[in-house]
């Protein structure tokens, strides 16, 4: 017997409105229309089409500490999906506000994302980040200064700083475990320094890049994603975090977001556009049509009118 497929993915879950005018609108005046409100997000339709098509599903979200968060958590349960997600009581849960006219084309969307900007590193319960790490849900966020390196750390320990209770026994580090990592991870990326005793200060930034990569790479993972690992790296530290993602992929799911096409183009076996966290274009990395993909990213019509907005691209490897 076939077991179902589980499915680990981190995204958008979140409050979904839209309002509909019913008649000819009238700028600067109260209009008459409706509003509705779901709970929608790209990564949540998609999980919930998936565990209706028999495969079972966990999802790693954000939300606010509000009575909209209960809505979503409560539609998260419903779809029969497990909730890995975490709570900020301070914030509002994230929503998406469309207006559109009698015939349903859009006039105006208000994106209310704030909350996800802070990305998954960024004050989550610790809990839910040992939980995502246990299930094998690696991230690499996108601002390294902020959310990924240690300055005053070396590059061993950097590598080694998530995982550092696999490297212990009985509360003691096992410095040779630590160190064999470090090197194997150094010398795989290819990271410029000295020894794996550096201090992450004294690096390029191409190469402190390689470090935050090589530490999630250390590891075996089920999930990998990296939010924009190839910015603010030169072409060569870029090809070189590019191919060992490739040669590395067998065995796990990677998601890479990047905005810029060739990125996307050079690393990726599938490329999914997004835009306002909707998915608008789906291709395989063959034999492109790079003028559909170039208007899916830019908001054009050949993608069914999408409106225009901050357009992301989704690497699969």
């Amino acid at each position: 017997m076939t077991r179902a497929p589980h499915i680990l993915a981190v995204g958008g879950a979140h409050i979904d409105r839209r309002g509909r005018v019913s008649g000819v609108y009238v700028p600067a005046a109260s209009n008459p229309g409706t509003m509705r409100e779901d709970v929608g997000g790209g990564v949540f339709n998609a999980l919930r089409t998936t565990v209706r098509r028999g495969a079972s599903a966990s999802l790693a979200s954000l939300r606010g500490g509000d009575a909209a968060a209960e809505t979503v958590a409560r539609a998260i349960r419903e779809a029969g999906i497990e909730d890995l997600s975490a709570t900020f009581l301070d914030r509002t849960t994230p929503s998406y506000t469309a207006i559109l006219d009698a015939g349903g084309e859009l006039m105006v969307g208000f994106a209310d994302m704030g909350l996800y900007d802070l990305a998954f590193p960024k004050q989550i319960r610790r809990s839910k980040v040992r939980e995502a790490i246990a299930a094998g849900v690696f991230l690499v966020a996108k601002d390294r200064a902020e959310s990924g390196i240690v300055g005053d750390f070396n590059i061993e320990r950097n590598i080694s700083l998530p995982f550092l209770k696999r490297m212990s026994g009985l509360g003691v580090m096992k410095k040779r475990a630590e160190r064999a990592v470090a090197r194997r991870q150094i010398e795989e990326l290819g990271i410029v320094c000295r020894s794996e005793k550096d201090d992450l200060a004294t690096l390029s930034g191409g190469n402190q890049q390689k470090v935050m990569v090589a530490r999630w790479m250390s590891q075996a993972s089920r999930l990998f994603i990296l939010d924009e690992p190839f910015q603010g790296v030169d072409i060569s530290a870029r090809r070189d975090i590019a191919a060992k993602l490739r040669a590395s992929a067998d065995g796990r799911a990677t998601l890479i977001f990047v905005t810029e096409i060739d990125e996307a183009l050079e690393t990726a076996d599938r490329i999914l556009v997004m835009s306002e966290h909707t998915i608008v274009g789906e291709h395989r990395n063959a034999d492109i049509d790079l003028a559909r993909l170039l208007a899916e990213v830019a908001g054009g019509p050949l993608h069914g009118g999408a409106p225009p907005g901050r357009s992301r691209t989704v690497a699969g490897v």
